[in-house]
């Protein structure tokens, strides 16, 4: 087990890119470093490491994920979001817990926008929910095969941009569903129509963006 020193939000990103690997990590007894080891319920501790974000104020934000095991039938995992502050020590973690989505309760990625909603995403419920600042669930766009999320800015004016992929069996064949398109949420609402892209993008990982309001 491996513990680092905390040292700001350029130490935690390099260690949690290391973590995405992984499905076990947790934080130390003083909540001020981050330790590769031990999964759990509880503050700092992971069952399946999703992704991350960091907020305007350099907090970081783990989304604890949730898997369906087709032979027990159930969901397994804490279905979690936990935030950090920039030295690395726990501040809070809240339910995203949405038992009416069944077996599609699988949430993915997470963005975090300048006001401090949480937008998290769910493939195969096409779904991306929408958190407040206090952690309580706002509202629910649905976008086909949800996936990649990300802050960027256009005109101006922060928009969360959302990217879908997901494979599928179609006429027989698996194959890449959505990737064809982004949404935008701005303010809370779900742009009536996506931006078409000039081609499909298969095998879709996630979604970031830069300072210009370049997508990758």
């Amino acid at each position: 087990r491996n513990s680092y020193p905390a040292q700001g939000p350029g130490v935690l990103l390099g260690i949690l890119l290391s973590l995405s690997a992984c499905s076990l990590a947790r934080a130390s007894a003083d909540g001020s470093d981050l330790e590769i080891g031990n999964t759990g319920p509880g503050n700092g501790t992971f069952g399946h490491l999703r992704d991350f974000a960091f907020d305007a104020k350099n907090q970081l934000y783990v989304l604890d994920g949730l898997n369906y095991d087709p032979r027990a039938k159930k969901i397994t995992g804490n279905g979690l979001v936990q935030v950090f502050d920039e030295k690395g020590k726990f501040v809070r973690q809240y339910s995203i817990r949405n038992e009416k989505l069944g077996d599609k309760e699988e949430p993915q990625r997470i963005a975090v926008d300048a006001t401090g909603r949480v937008y998290i995403t769910y493939p195969k419920a096409d779904l991306v929910a929408q958190y407040g600042p206090d952690g309580k669930p706002e509202k629910e766009h649905t976008v086909r095969k949800a996936l990649g999320v990300t802050p960027v800015t256009l005109g101006g004016k922060e928009k969360i941009a959302v990217i879908g992929s997901q494979k599928e069996v179609v006429n027989g064949k698996w194959t890449w569903v959505a990737g064809d398109a982004f949404w935008l949420i701005e303010n809370g609402t779900l742009s009536a129509e996506p931006v078409k892209l000039s081609q499909t993008l298969t095998d879709v990982a996630d979604l970031a963006s830069d300072t210009a309001g370049h997508l990758y």
